[in-house]
């Protein structure tokens, strides 16, 4: 599949990978990139701005994929870290398909245990210094 402007007859602005399925931009900023990897600012340019040369079906699947990170995004809870259990349940739960909510749950998981450990550095280093004392 490949998508043309709507003002400049013959100027492609973004093809689908027939490898991966990805759709790629061929024009801009972003040229050559996945459309699921261009920054929501981008996105919401596609979306807004775009209307005067973007096809209507193109700056759907922008707004598709703004939607998806929005979701993903408001749904992210991480359990407690110290309670093996739940985490094991909370990774079973993740929803398959779509690896941009995989790769955000991921994320989260990793923002918290980096806190969790450093919360644990904080304290051994604070009990070792007042042994020192």
């Amino acid at each position: 599949m490949t998508w043309y402007s709507t003002a400049r007859s013959n100027y492609r602005v973004a093809h689908r990978d027939e490898v991966t399925g990805a759709v790629l931009l061929d024009f801009g900023k972003y040229d050559g990139r996945a459309l699921t990897e261009v920054p929501d600012s981008y996105l919401d340019w596609m979306i807004d701005g775009g209307k005067t040369f973007l096809p209507d079906d193109l700056r759907n699947l922008a707004a598709d994929v703004r939607a998806r990170r929005q979701d993903a995004g408001a749904l992210i809870e991480v359990p407690d870290l110290r309670q093996g259990a739940d985490v094991i349940a909370w990774a079973h739960r993740a929803a398959a398909g779509d690896v941009a909510e995989e790769a955000a749950r991921l994320h989260a998981l990793a923002d918290a245990l980096t806190a969790l450990l450093d919360d644990r550095a904080g304290s051994t280093l604070a009990q070792l210094l007042e042994g020192v004392a």
